[in-house]
């Protein structure tokens, strides 16, 4: 149980203390003190007969009065210690009256005088002066096939004082010249603040590698002025030149004459090596690309019809004249990424005489499949016929990316079906594998792979895709019949490896090409077995 604190009293219960205040307790001293000097100082102010009584008498009053005077003053003081003690206790402090100070004035700020700014001198602008605006063909890094003729445009703005007339032209400046045009007239008046597409006819080089042409403008005074705030900046043709191995074995290749065909779309005419980005379509080359299967490392022709439902595109060759047992082949699909691309492809032709017909009609989506073209050119031969590429959209026209791969015209005769025999063994071990491939039509071959060892076994077979059918095309129709071999040691151990092409060409083999071939043989027998 908790202890309570306890105050015991001795004697009588303490009554209840008030607070006393101050000026009271002072008002009541000082009554008292002024009532007994009272009874003292104004008594009766004559001196009476002084004898020894009295003056005793008068001794003792005025011990009386100091004493009475001294215990007034004892008492005085106590009260008023006893009062100031309590008001320190219970007066509530004092609080100084807070000082009033007159409010400060408002300072007024001084009007500033409007500093007057000095007088702008106009900058002169110059009489000759452009801005690159855009590329309008052929942008930078474009891809084409050597010896290509092409038109290089630029959008191009007059942000000079001068009009740019009679005896203004585009001229070459520096870098590759890419042809014989060294200068070109301005075909048109070009006012201050006009646009012109300014064009030049150009060659892509022979060799393969890449070049850039500057271009300036020149006045009739021969100043030469380009582009940017300073006039200094040219207008640039910058591409790459590409032929891969065996075009020249192609009768007439697409690819390589692409520039010369006539292109259009229902936006109107075209630009070879056009925007890619273009509402109106466009046609461009690419240097390898991935498929909806795969990636091909060869030149594929780019065409998008123009940004409409129902859009297109067509390229129109110029003649060419058809021989016996010419083809056109060509792989057809959308480019990888293209989702909801559903396009159809068509060849169409017009001869001479003014005849035209369609040859094909392939329909392609995107499905991860693309389609081996074979068109059989025999009813055209001896005429010189025109052949028309055209794609069609029937999906989404944002990803109406369609391809061509390789579209070419072969001049392919006959053909035994065994078109490659390559078979490999271990000198003194019972290892031996073989693999023959066969031709069954121009866009079909197909490899099958034995172990031949003893009585031998069938091992697996394979269709050979487009690059792969191609190529065998390629040294099929380049080379004569040949057969060879090629030594080698694995483990220590001889390895010979027989090789047999069938070929329909004038054209012997060196050792590089039997080597390249036996490569080729051995990669699809390996994806064979590998399955």
């Amino acid at each position: 149980m908790k202890q309570q604190n306890m105050i015991r009293f001795s004697g009588r219960r303490a009554a209840a203390v008030k607070p006393v205040r101050r000026r009271g307790i002072l008002f009541a001293a000082l009554s008292l003190a002024f009532a007994m000097l009272a009874c003292t100082v104004f008594q009766d102010k004559t001196i009476p007969t002084q004898d020894t009584r009295s003056l005793f008498t008068a001794a003792a009053d005025t011990a009386v009065m100091r004493i009475t005077l001294e215990a007034v003053g004892t008492a005085v003081a106590q009260l008023t210690q006893a009062a100031e003690l309590t008001a320190a206790v219970t007066a509530t402090p004092q609080v100084p009256p807070t000082e009033t100070l007159a409010p400060s004035p408002t300072p007024v700020p001084a009007t500033p005088t409007a500093a007057i700014p000095p007088t702008a001198t106009p900058i002169p602008i110059p009489c000759n002066q452009a801005q690159f605006l855009q590329d309008i063909t052929i942008p930078a890094g474009s891809v084409l096939p050597v010896g290509t003729r092409f038109i290089k445009t630029w959008r191009v703005q007059n942000t000079g004082s001068c009009s740019w007339g009679a005896g203004y032209a585009l001229v070459f400046a520096s870098g590759s010249q890419l042809g014989n045009v060294t200068s070109v007239i301005l075909p048109v008046e070009v006012a201050p603040g006009q646009t012109a597409d300014l064009s030049t006819t150009l060659t892509a080089p022979l060799m393969p590698g890449y070049y850039q042409s500057s271009w300036l403008l020149r006045s009739p005074e021969n100043t030469l002025f380009g582009s940017g705030p300073e006039g200094l900046t040219p207008f640039l043709v910058q591409i790459t030149a590409f032929q891969p191995a065996g075009w020249s074995n192609f009768a007439y290749d697409f690819i390589a004459n692409y520039c010369a065909a006539a292109w259009n779309s229902r936006a109107g005419s075209l630009s070879c090596q056009g925007l890619s980005q273009d509402a109106a379509g466009s046609v461009l080359l690419l240097n390898g690309a991935n498929l909806e299967a795969r990636r091909s490392n060869d030149l594929i022709l780019w065409t998008r019809p123009s940004l409409q439902n129902n859009g297109w595109i067509s390229g129109q060759y110029p003649a060419y004249v058809v021989n016996s047992n010419d083809h056109f082949l060509a792989e057809v699909g959308c480019l990888n990424g293209s989702a909801g691309c559903d396009v159809t492809f068509y060849l169409d032709y017009r001869t001479s005489n003014g005849a035209t017909g369609r040859l094909g009609a392939w329909r392609e989506v995107y499905d991860g499949k693309t389609t081996l073209v074979d068109v059989d050119l025999t009813a055209l031969t001896g005429r010189a016929v025109q052949f028309t590429l055209i794609v069609g959209n029937n999906g989404n026209p944002q990803t109406a990316d369609a391809f061509w791969l390789l579209p070419r015209i072969q001049s392919l005769g006959s053909q035994t079906s065994l078109v490659l025999d390559w078979s490999r063994e271990i000198e003194q071990t019972s290892q031996c594998v073989e693999l023959k491939i066969y031709l069954f039509s121009q866009i079909s071959a197909e490899a099958q792979a034995f172990s031949c060892t003893g009585r031998g076994e069938y091992l697996g077979k394979t269709s050979l895709d487009s690059d792969d059918l191609a190529q065998l095309l390629d040294w099929v129709r380049v080379y004569a019949d040949f057969e060879g071999e090629i030594y080698d040691a694995a483990a220590g151990q001889p390895v010979i490896t027989y090789i047999a092409l069938y070929g329909q060409g004038n054209n012997n083999v060196t050792d590089t090409d039997i080597n390249r071939i036996s490569r080729f043989a051995e990669q699809i027998y390996k994806q064979i077995i590998q399955r």
